[in-house]
């Protein structure tokens, strides 16, 4: 749907907007693109940028080939990115029609032709390109007495259009027309609405999209139906028997459904929304369930306690009973999820802009170990490769590493005292500890000569007073632990 000249334009945007400083070669490198693409890229954002938003130098080009966004321009330059790429996909006329085919409670031809400024034979030619993209969806566009609609797998339509429109439109617009965002707020049940300043604007705009796509397709009778998986059925029922959040199916803000309708509904709503809206669930509810899960016989339970079992090595001695209920929690709604959309999840991931890419860069011992553990578990390679990628992330969560720091202050007998107090206000004292022993150390802050060794870094503190040192000091250390943990990963099977 999006070209594919403006999907690399916008990702070489962010790649940039995302770094301190960058260059031509290391964006080419991590993005797969030609030196010569790279810079067309750039020229073309900086073009953009001046269009529709009257930036000049947003992004800027050094002799030395350092490239980098304007120090003006910092502080809001991921706002500045998302709206350019709200405004450019606002440009395709193919985005723009699906916009309407996925907000709009009753779309036909005349108002289609009226609102893209296009004729009916370039309307039949979009229809037809965007039914095959849909097809990997299944679901496609069908015309019933003049009356456009989305038609198919109602679970994957109403994915796609919370994922397309979430990550389209952000907090930036309101992209419903028939629905307003007043009326929504009013529906949104008393509980969530009660922790909604707990939660960003942009939080609180994904909850809104998600009720207002409901409603569409509810009122519209088009229904999700029970899961052919008696398994992923029997799943939804212990969910949804823990703790129901679908409140707000009990608001009649959809009208009267027939029963067995209601309760399927509610039981997809209670199992999604804890995969794409679960910040609106307590962590000690996530633990409830996760606790379930571990002492539950059902298949997927059993599969991510035998998961965790055959990576046991990686798991620390020091993680909590609690943390382990959370890992048996996201473990079990992947899996679930996975076997609920299969290979689908490829054309999902492929929706955002930029990409969403899980940890499939990562190559080292940690992963190696997991990829390894999980062959025998999984049901092909992609599930392999998902899995292995949402298991790293959670046991690396818990991965703790030290950074000793020995002091040898001379001119002023209060330094140490004072440097040891800051520190231990701003970091764990468990990861970041002071040492007397030299030998044990990974920083060395001083205030005189010190020699530098192959296995420590010298820090010179000349002044306390010194904002700058202090602050270079606080990312040395920060530094310093990542790649402790870095190397952690490297060496699992040395512990």
């Amino acid at each position: 749907m999006i070209p594919d000249y403006l999907r690399k334009e916008l990702a070489v945007l962010f790649f940039i907007v995302n770094k301190d400083q960058t260059t031509t070669a290391d964006i080419s490198r991590d993005l797969k693109l030609s030196k010569r693409t790279v810079r067309e890229a750039i020229s073309t954002i900086k073009k953009h940028l001046e269009e529709h938003q009257d930036l000049k130098d947003f992004i800027v080009i050094k002799k030395s080939g350092i490239i980098q966004i304007h120090p003006t321009f910092k502080s809001k330059a991921i706002d500045v990115a998302y709206n350019l790429k709200l405004q450019l996909l606002k440009r395709n006329m193919m985005f723009n029609y699906t916009v309407l085919l996925l907000t709009r409670t009753s779309l036909d031809k005349n108002t289609i032709i009226n609102e893209l400024f296009i004729s009916t034979s370039y309307l039949n030619k979009i229809t037809q390109n965007l039914n095959e993209l849909f097809s990997a969806f299944d679901f496609t566009i069908t015309i019933t007495k003049g009356i456009y609609s989305l038609k198919g797998n109602e679970m994957n339509i109403r994915l796609f259009s919370y994922v397309f429109l979430q990550d389209s439109f952000q907090d930036i617009e309101w992209p419903f027309c028939d629905i307003s965002l007043e009326s929504i707020l009013k529906n949104i049940p008393e509980e969530i609405l009660t922790n909604s300043h707990k939660r960003s604007n942009i939080k609180n705009r994904s909850l809104c999209i998600l009720y207002a796509i409901l409603q569409i397709r509810v009122k519209n009778q088009n229904y999700v139906t029970p899961p052919k998986d008696r398994l992923i059925q029997t799943l939804f029922t212990i969910v949804h028997e823990i703790l129901g959040i679908a409140s707000i199916f009990q608001q009649n803000i959809f009208g009267p459904l027939e029963r067995n309708v209601e309760k399927t509904e509610i039981q997809y709503f209670n199992f999604l929304a804890r995969i794409f809206i679960s910040d609106i669930i307590q962590t000690q509810d996530k633990i409830d369930l996760g606790k379930t899960f571990v002492k539950e016989n059902h298949p997927y339970c059993t599969l991510s306690r035998d998961i965790l079992s055959l990576n046991a090595i990686l798991i620390d001695d020091s993680t909590s009973e609690e943390e382990r209920y959370l890992f048996n929690y996201y473990l079990t709604l992947f899996n679930t999820f996975y076997f609920l959309v299969g290979d689908v999840l490829d054309c999902f991931t492929d929706l955002f802009i930029p990409s969403w890419s899980f940890q499939s860069h990562v190559k080292n011992e940690y992963m190696s170990i997991i990829e390894m553990n999980l062959s025998s578990l999984t049901l092909n390679e992609k599930h392999k490769n998902y899995l292995s990628n949402q298991l790293y992330t959670l046991l690396t969560s818990e991965m703790k590493s030290e950074v000793n720091i020995y002091l040898y202050l001379s001119k002023d007998f209060t330094a140490s005292f004072f440097i040891e107090n800051q520190l231990r206000h701003l970091f764990n004292e468990k990861q970041i500890m002071i040492t007397d022993n030299y030998s044990l150390s990974d920083i060395v802050i001083t205030d005189t000569l010190e020699r530098s060794t192959a296995n420590k870094k010298i820090f010179y503190l000349e002044s306390l007073d010194n904002e700058t040192r202090w602050k270079e000091l606080l990312f040395l250390i920060q530094e310093t632990y990542l790649d402790k943990q870095t190397k952690q990963k490297n060496q699992v099977r040395k512990f």
